[in-house]
């Protein structure tokens, strides 16, 4: 029998992890705590069974506290985490959805390790009933295990996979929330397996994250 792939698991925090004393409450929880990185691949189905995962050790906070100094620690950790274990053949980043897009774009613009980064998180708590985290989890881990991604950075939630130039956020509870409206889907996941029919329009790593400095702040005004 083939090895397991090795996989590397960034749990960041958000929804997927959450916790509510309801199993009904989709939207006012965190009343119960959150997951460890081991109880969230616990609850999650038999995972340990399909992957091999190491956890990547990171502080999860909040979407809304999230911002590009995490992010480029996050690239960091990783890399020191393959550095470790060179047999690791991809990684998977948990992130709340309310900056997951932009964590996404982030980070396929300073991304430079060899093997992939798929970004997931979940619309509902892990205590729900038809909690959305297991699913967008065990696709997240095939994703980053598929040698096709290289060193590419993508979204994978609701069975699509995406690519992160395109893809946004377009309803606070729909689980489909994330949509790609211009180029379309990378791929969609059928079962376990990954049917990859696009390739990313991201051309790799505009600045390295090990070469970034303090960002400047750039204020949006809507008019």
């Amino acid at each position: 029998m083939s090895a397991l792939p090795h996989i590397g698991l960034i749990v960041a925090g958000g929804t997927i992890t959450a916790l509510a004393e309801d199993p009904f409450e989709i939207n006012d929880y965190g009343d119960a705590g959150s997951l460890s990185p081991d109880a969230l691949l616990e609850r999650s189905g038999q995972l340990r069974g399909r992957f091999d995962v190491t956890n990547v050790p990171v502080d999860p906070v909040p979407s809304f506290d999230m911002g590009a100094e995490r992010w480029a620690a996050i690239c960091a950790a990783c890399a020191a985490t393959l550095k470790e274990a060179p047999s690791i053949s991809g990684f998977v980043l948990t992130h709340g959805t309310g900056a997951l897009p932009e964590a996404a774009f982030f980070l396929s613009l300073c991304w430079d390790l060899d093997v992939p980064l798929v970004v997931t998180g979940a619309q509902r708590p892990a205590s729900a009933q038809g909690a959305d985290g297991p699913m967008n989890l065990f696709h997240a881990l095939t994703a980053a295990a598929d040698q096709r991604l290289g060193g590419s950075v993508a979204v994978a939630f609701d069975g699509v996979l995406h690519d992160p130039r395109d893809v946004t956020k377009l309803d606070n509870s729909a689980l489909d929330t994330f949509r790609s409206p211009r180029f379309g889907p990378l791929g969609r996941f059928a079962g376990s397996e990954l049917d990859l029919f696009a390739r990313s329009a991201a051309p790799g790593p505009l600045e390295p994250w090990h070469r970034l400095g303090a960002l400047p702040r750039v204020d949006i005004l809507h008019c």
